[in-house]
């Protein structure tokens, strides 16, 4: 062949490649040129491909890199990636199913008595509560196994049964720990000072500041003390009249040199009804006084304006009381 039909020829098969269709060679080409030839149009069709379709370089090159900085060879591709994953599948069901369990038995039971009611519970030690009206007590699923604890927002009286694990009442910022008694506890969140008050039935019990069981007095059946966050350690246990030990069981109310403020805010709960107090002052005036049975609200209210020279009159839910 001569070199003048060589370069026609080349010239011509080079600018077919372009339209990506191979035209048959002639057939009086030897085995070397024709070798030449097939390599030139294979090179000319794929730079057209990559110049008339760059996303799929592009795509190609992306994926490659990612496989590289994930680790994958050509053999991972295949595998399936579930296999690879299902331990940790199995990891989180185990840890979502712990925590949930875990949350169950330490979430908190509770028992509430609302206003104008009373309430009673036996916890799973077998130790019975009675809870005066507008207080909640609180307590885990692992009573009696893991402790014996309550928390206490109100005034509740407690037999306490015998256990190896001591009997703690959490009751705001105090801690009353018994092994086995009867005793009665009042300590409101509304309270001044978070102040919680304790008589004891029966059996011993010791009273302390939250963490501070070093500053704890100890009262035996027939005492009582009192404490708050106004005061170092709780006062020295006084004796109890044993008819004044959780005398709210018997619907009996005993006020003795009670504030108008704390005293209100009693019959409140216990009649479920507003008292709107609009006296100046008022409030921390001091009050004794006993009711075996008040019957109502109204004759209360009476008795006490009477004697501190106030007045009242009725609400659609109470009463108002006023100079």
């Amino acid at each position: 062949m001569t070199d003048r039909y060589r370069k026609k020829e080349k010239k011509r098969t080079l600018s077919n490649s372009h339209s990506h269709a191979r035209e048959p060679l002639p057939g009086d080409l030897k085995e070397s040129e024709r070798s030449d030839m097939e390599r030139i149009w294979e090179a000319s069709a794929d730079t057209a491909f990559r110049h008339e379709h760059p996303d799929a370089q592009q795509t190609g090159d992306a994926l490659e890199s990612v496989h590289q900085r994930l680790g994958f060879s050509e053999g991972d591709a295949a595998k399936p990636r579930f296999l690879h994953r299902l331990p940790v599948y199995i990891a989180a069901a185990a840890v979502a199913l712990l925590a949930f369990g875990l949350g169950f038995l330490l979430y908190p039971q509770s028992v509430t008595a609302p206003y104008g009611q009373r309430a009673a519970a036996v916890l799973p030690d077998g130790s019975t509560l009675e809870l005066n009206s507008g207080t909640t007590i609180q307590y885990n699923r692992l009573f009696g196994i893991r402790n014996r604890e309550i928390r206490l927002d109100g005034e509740a009286f407690f037999s306490v049964a015998p256990g190896d694990k001591p009997f703690i009442v959490s009751a705001n910022r105090a801690v009353v720990e018994v092994t086995g008694t009867a005793f009665n506890v009042r300590s409101r969140s509304d309270d001044p000072g978070f102040e919680t008050r304790v008589h004891v039935a029966s059996g011993s019990v010791a009273l302390y500041p939250a963490g501070q069981s070093d500053r704890s007095v100890t009262l035996s059946a027939g005492d009582w003390s009192r404490w708050s966050i106004t005061m170092e350690t709780p006062r020295t246990t006084e004796p109890a009249a044993p008819e004044h030990i959780g005398e709210w069981r018997e619907n009996r109310f005993h006020f003795r040199n009670e504030t108008l403020g704390m005293i209100f805010r009693e019959v409140e709960r216990r009649f479920d009804i507003r008292i709107q107090l609009e006296a100046d002052q008022a409030a921390s005036e001091v009050l004794t006084a006993h009711y075996t049975d008040p019957g109502d609200a109204e004759r209360i209210i009476e008795d006490i304006c009477h004697v501190k020279g106030l007045r009242y009159a009725r609400t659609a839910n109470g009463f108002r009381i006023y100079r």
